[in-house]
Formats: C-alpha cells, sequence, structure tokens
C-alpha cells in the first residue's frame, strides 16, 4: 500500500507540474 500511495502522489504532482508547465507556456504565448 505504501507504495501505491508513493506512486499516486508522484502522479499527481507530476500533473499539477504538467499544469504549470502548460500555464507558463500560454502566458509566454501571450505576449
Amino acid at each position: 500500500m505504501p507504495c501505491h500511495a508513493f506512486y499516486k502522489g508522484v502522479k499527481v504532482f507530476m500533473d499539477i507540474l504538467v499544469t504549470a508547465t502548460d500555464d507558463v507556456l500560454i502566458d509566454a504565448h501571450r505576449y
């Protein structure tokens, strides 16, 4: 179970990272 929770946490972290990166790219293209 701890391993499963760890991988789930990593997936959530990666999703947040991708979303933040997308936001930055969108902001960059805005200017």
